[in-house]
């Protein structure tokens, strides 16, 4: 999904089948641009960049190493789009209202209730019978030279799994 901001949105679903166990990092993900020279675009941590915008949090009297986890959901949670299956990302933070045609955020009064916590795609290893699923965000370069307009797409989106790349 184009963002209309330079950045793309994939709903990305890891199973694993067969026994044993792989290995999955989202920082290995990329999508190539429909450009003739067919730019790279890489993984952004999209989680950790709301957590930046959100600033340095008080420190919680619970579990002093999930307080990071908590703000980033909380964050997420009061930007998010719905919830998998039912549209498009979670909003890229507080100024973004999402994709053209997306649902409004709930910050912004367009949903009744809480709304749920962003789904970003985090890396580990799946079990057979197992699976990691989220979104994962792609962003040029900085500095890159190119012109993403509203409705451009990447031409492919390749995702590396224990050394095989899947593309899409």
């Amino acid at each position: 999904m184009n963002r209309g901001n330079g950045e793309f949105a994939v709903f990305v679903v890891v199973s694993r089948v067969d026994p044993g166990a792989i290995k999955v990092n989202p920082k290995d993900f990329y999508g190539l641009f429909s450009d003739p020279s067919h730019s790279r675009f890489t993984f952004v941590d999209k989680a950790a960049e709301l957590q930046w915008q959100a600033g340095p949090q008080p420190p919680s009297s619970g579990n002093p190493n999930g307080n990071a986890q908590a703000n980033v959901e909380a964050l997420a949670a009061s930007i998010a789009g719905p919830p998998p299956g039912g549209g498009g990302p979670p909003s890229g933070g507080p100024g973004d209202s999402g994709p053209p045609g997306s649902p409004p955020s709930a910050s912004k009064g367009g949903a009744s209730g809480p709304a749920p916590p962003a789904l970003y795609f985090h890396g580990g290893k799946v079990q057979q019978g197992g699976k990691i699923f989220g979104w994962v965000t792609f962003r040029p370069a900085k500095g890159a030279k190119l012109d993403v307009h509203p409705t451009d797409m990447l031409s492919e989106i390749d995702i590396p799994v224990n050394g095989v790349v899947y593309r899409f």
